[in-house]
């Protein structure tokens, strides 16, 4: 994948995870230590396979599931 499209990716998830509760970090499309970590938790909270990875179908669920997960303590 083109380098700026996975940085839109990135930039995607990190802005859907901060509006989940799961802090991800400033938005700022880059894959570093926080982001990863947020996505785990976010995978784990979505009974989703837990890997740290960007993905379409990731990006997809935080922005279309339904209901919605959010971090604990964040509604």
């Amino acid at each position: 994948m083109p380098q700026e499209m996975y940085q839109a990716f990135v930039s995607g998830t990190q802005e859907a995870l901060n509006e989940h509760g799961f802090n991800a970090g400033s938005v700022d499309g880059k894959m570093g230590s926080r982001t990863r970590t947020a996505i785990r938790s976010y995978q784990r909270a979505a009974k989703l396979p837990v890997d740290g990875c960007v993905s379409q179908g990731l990006l997809d669920h935080l922005n279309f599931s339904q209901p919605k997960i959010y971090a604990p303590g964040k509604r």
